[in-house]
Formats: structure tokens, C-alpha cells, sequence
């Protein structure tokens, strides 16, 4: 008698497992509460879409003086995670809302983007929380195009030894 209820009680434990976390659903419709998502694209004036970029993002900046500025998104990727959702995912849930994504993060960070000018270069990575649009970043890199110089030979001809 003691084995079936041994045998009863292991079974009840085992129907009573969550199944694979991956199976779940989720409260946000299918996308991942928290994700980590990277941006890469230019500084714009505005939210008109020119010949950079697949899509214009706007960010709330949350820092010491709040600002919104614009991102032309060239490439938008997840990283780790969930695999089944996709960076421009993530944009398309924040899109309806103005500023689609509320920036926050260490004052170096937030400086640099304070900083950026039109036609910089930015590549931002952080944690997006999807229900309140918060993008609390990790990593903020700006670059100048002047400070981007490239050598090039003026000729071709080496010097004799």
C-alpha cells in the first residue's frame, strides 16, 4: 500500500510541473516583458524617414534635462533571450506611443547622447522593458562623422631603401 501511495504522490508531483517556460504564455501577448535590445543608426533632425535607416525612432530622454531625440534605425537585433523576437518586434510594440522609448541610464551614458549631433552614429544596447517603453541602457556609443578619418595613400610608389 505504501508503494501506490509513493506511486500517487510522485505522479501528482510530476502532473503538477510547469511544462517548458518556452510553452507559456506570456501576459504581454506573446513577447517577452524584458528584453535586451540593441539599436544601430543615425542621429536625425525629425521623425521624416530619409535614405538612412528602416525606421525613425524617437527617444525620451530621461536624464538630467529631458529631451526627445530621433533614430534613424539601421539595424535593430535582441540579444540572448527569447530567439523567436526580433528587434524591429520590440519597435512595433512601442510604436503607438510618443516617445516610443522612454531612455534612462548612467549620466556618462545619457551625456553622450545629449552630446550626439545629427548624422552622428549610435549604437545604444540596454534592457527594454515592453509594457512602460523604459530603455534603460548598458551601452551608448556616438561617433562623429569628422572624427571618423580614413588614411588613404597618396602614391602608390614605396621609397628606395
Amino acid at each position: 500500500m505504501s508503494r501506490l501511495r509513493a506511486l500517487v504522490a510522485l505522479v501528482a508531483i510530476v502532473v503538477g510541473l510547469p511544462g517548458d517556460a518556452g510553452s507559456q504564455t506570456r501576459p504581454s501577448g506573446g513577447r517577452p516583458e524584458q528584453v535586451l535590445l540593441r539599436l544601430e543608426g543615425t542621429m536625425q533632425a525629425g521623425t521624416k524617414r530619409g535614405a538612412v535607416g528602416f525606421t525613425i525612432v524617437s527617444l525620451g530622454l530621461l536624464g538630467s534635462r529631458p529631451a526627445t531625440r530621433f533614430l534613424a534605425v539601421e539595424e535593430a537585433r535582441t540579444i540572448g533571450g527569447d530567439p523567436g523576437v526580433l528587434g524591429k518586434d520590440v519597435l512595433d510594440a512601442v510604436r503607438p506611443f510618443e516617445p516610443d522609448l522612454l531612455v534612462g541610464g548612467p549620466t556618462a551614458l545619457m551625456e553622450r547622447l545629449y552630446g550626439a549631433a545629427v548624422g552622428d552614429r549610435i549604437t545604444l544596447e540596454g534592457l527594454v522593458k515592453v509594457s512602460s517603453r523604459r530603455y534603460f541602457l548598458r551601452e551608448a556609443l556616438v561617433i562623429s562623422p569628422e572624427t571618423t578619418t580614413t588614411t588613404v595613400p597618396t602614391s602608390t610608389t614605396l621609397p628606395l631603401p
